[in-house]
C-alpha cells in the first residue's frame, strides 16, 4: 500500500477528525505506517488512501469506523444479562405460595415447595460517548429456573440466554449471551440476606462499513458477577442495602482488515440501596400482587485494563481507552402477579435504569408452577 502522505493526515486532523478522540486520530497515523497489505487487506487499505487523498469527512468517517471503540458495548452487553440474572434476587425472601402474605411467614408448620418458572424478556439501551463509543441496542432473551423454598430460606437456580443488536450508520454488532445464576435468600424475623452468583459467555458477531468495504471479526467475552444484599421487612416495605462486583474479559481477536485487538479485562463494585414496595391481595380464588421498586447505585471503583491495544498487520499501531458509563444512577420498576390457589402464577415487570449517559428499559413476562 501506498503510504498516507503526512501532509495529508495533518490536514485531515485539524478538519474531519476535529471532534474525534485522539485514538481515532491515532488509528488514521497507525494507517499511515501500514507499508504493504495484501489480500481483502490490501482492498481496505486503497480505499482508506483514496479517501485521504480526496475526501476529509469520508476518510475521517471510515477511521470511526475501523477503529470504532466498542468497548462500552462489551460492558453493557454483559451488565444486561447480569442485571436479568439478579432482577429478583435483592428482594426480601418470600415463602411458599400456600402460605405467603405480603411478605409473611409461614404457618407453624413448616412448608416445603418447588417452584419451576419460565421468562421471556426485552428491552432496549442507549450510550451516549465521547469517544466513538455510543450506540442503541435492542436485546431480548429467555430464563427457565428453579428454586427450593422453606420456612425461611430459598435456594435458587436459573439458565438464561439473551441476545443483543446493534445497528448504526456503519457498525452492526449482533450478540448471543448464556449465562447461569445461582442463589440462596435467608429469613429470619424481619432480616434477610440473600446472596447470589452468575457466570457466562457472550458471542459478539461485529459488521463495519469501512468505505464501502465490509469488515469482521467475531468476538468472544465472559464475564461473572457475585452479589450480598441484606434488609429489613417492615409490613410491605423492605428497604436494603447491597453490593456487587461484576467482571468482563474480553479475548484477543482479529478482523479482515489484519487489525489485532489486545485481549482486556474490567470490573467494578457498585453499591445499590434501595427499598422495595409489595402487597398481596386476596381476591376470590386468586391473588394479585403488585410490587414497586426503588434504587439507587454507584460505582465504588473500576478495576482492571484501563486501554487496549490494536496491531495493524506489522508496522502500525494505535491504542483504545476503555469506556464505562457515569458511576451513579437510578432504577425504577413496577410488577404485577397473579397467583392462583392453585399454585400457578403468571406476571409482568418493567424496569428502568437511567445514568447521565446511559438508559435501559427492561420488561419481562413470566409463569411459574409450585409442586
Amino acid at each position: 500500500m501506498k503510504k498516507l502522505s503526512a501532509i495529508f493526515i495533518a490536514c485531515f486532523i485539524g478538519r474531519g477528525f476535529a471532534a474525534d478522540a485522539p485514538y481515532v486520530q491515532h488509528a488514521a497515523f497507525g494507517w499511515q505506517t501500514l507499508n504493504q497489505s495484501t489480500g481483502y487487506a490490501a482492498e481496505v487499505a486503497s480505499r482508506i488512501n483514496n479517501l485521504a487523498n480526496t475526501n476529509a469527512a469520508a476518510f475521517a468517517r471510515a477511521m470511526r469506523a475501523l477503529s470504532h471503540n466498542n468497548s462500552a458495548l462489551l460492558i453493557a452487553s454483559a451488565t444486561r444479562h447480569i442485571d436479568g440474572a439478579f432482577a429478583d434476587m435483592p428482594a426480601a425472601f418470600s415463602p411458599a405460595w400456600r402460605c405467603r402474605n405480603s411478605y409473611g411467614a409461614c404457618a407453624a408448620s413448616p412448608v416445603r415447595a418447588l417452584e419451576i418458572s419460565a421468562r421471556y424478556l426485552g428491552g432496549s439501551a442507549r450510550f451516549d460517548s465521547d469517544l466513538n463509543g455510543g450506540f442503541n441496542a435492542d436485546f431480548g432473551g429467555f430464563a427457565i429456573g428453579a428454586n427450593m423454598r422453606g420456612s425461611d430460606g430459598a435456594f435458587e437456580f436459573s439458565l438464561r440466554r439473551s441476545n443483543m443488536e446493534v445497528f448504526s450508520d456503519d457498525i452492526s454488532n449482533a450478540a448471543w449471551a448464556n449465562g447461569a445464576t445461582v442463589a440462596y435468600k435467608f429469613r429470619r424475623g424481619i432480616f434477610f440476606l440473600n446472596t447470589g452468583a452468575t457466570a457466562g459467555w457472550i458471542d459478539w458477531r461485529e459488521n463495519k462499513d469501512v468505505a464501502g468495504a465490509r469488515v469482521d471479526s467475531e468476538i468472544r467475552s465472559q464475564f461473572f458477577a457475585s452479589e450480598l444484599a441484606t434488609g429489613i421487612v417492615l409490613g410491605i416495605f423492605a428497604p436494603r442495602v447491597g453490593i456487587r462486583y461484576s467482571g468482563i474479559m474480553v479475548d484477543k481477536y482479529g478482523d479482515s482488515a489484519m487489525q489485532i485487538f489486545g485481549a482486556w479485562n474490567a470490573g467494578a463494585l457498585m453499591l445499590i440501596t434501595g427499598v422495595d414496595v409489595r402487597k398481596k391481595l386476596k381476591l376470590a380464588d386468586f391473588y394479585l400482587i403488585p410490587s414497586l421498586r426503588l434504587s439507587y447505585f454507584q460505582d465504588m471503583f473500576h478495576a482492571g485494563d484501563a486501554e487496549f491495544g490494536v496491531n495493524i498487520g506489522r508496522s502500525g499501531a494505535y491504542q483504545i481507552p476503555i469506556e464505562w458509563p457515569d458511576r451513579t444512577g437510578f432504577d425504577v420498576g413496577v410488577g404485577l402477579w397473579i397467583a392462583s390457589n392453585a399454585n400457578v402464577g403468571f406476571g409482568i415487570d418493567y424496569r428502568y435504569e437511567q445514568r447521565s449517559d446511559y438508559t435501559a428499559e427492561l420488561a419481562r413476562i413470566g409463569i411459574s408452577a409450585e409442586f
